[in-house]
């Protein structure tokens, strides 16, 4: 019964599920998905501010579009009248911060964990080359992130090019 509910060789071969693991540290007693977000936090492409950030950005999109988000960092939302709107207008904030190529990167890996840097940078930049393309990507990545941060109070500093 418990192979039925592995995932795929081929989600594990790609490293997007983290198995179950018991140890002094960690008791998680199923697999767990790593979001895009995460694989570029374990990369050291973003900090723990940033993921922080993409997190967040992710519970206003679900919370927008009528998902419950009430867990975590304070559950309640008492003074609102309807908790969608309140998602909504923390979603059109934080994109109206952001550029829209910033936006079209941090929007697709929050729509499809499998989406790939390489493709995402071809589409929002003009370079064709796998490598150029992918840091292109991780750049708007990080730069949108950070003016999440900034944005949420998650780092105290505006965001600018030295900061990096």
């Amino acid at each position: 019964m418990t192979a039925a509910l592995a995932p795929t060789p081929e989600l594990q071969r790609q490293r997007r599920m983290d198995a179950p693991l018991k140890d002094r540290a960690t008791n998680r007693t199923a697999y767990r998905i790593v979001d895009a977000f995460e694989t570029l936090h374990r990369a050291g492409h973003i900090d723990g501010e940033e993921r922080q950030a993409a997190a967040k950005l992710e519970k206003h999109y679900l919370g927008s579009i009528g998902v419950d988000v009430r867990y975590g960092e304070g559950s309640g939302l008492a003074d609102v009248e309807d908790p969608r709107t309140y998602h909504a207008q923390k979603l059109a904030k934080a994109r109206a911060e952001l550029s829209v190529s910033e936006w079209h990167v941090i929007e697709s890996l929050m729509m499809d964990p499998a989406a790939r840097m390489d493709d995402l940078g071809r589409l929002v930049s003009r370079y064709t080359d796998r490598a150029q393309a992918k840091a292109a990507a991780t750049v708007l990545t990080q730069q949108g992130l950070e003016r999440l941060c900034y944005l949420w109070g998650l780092k105290s500093h505006p965001p600018s090019p030295l900061n990096r």
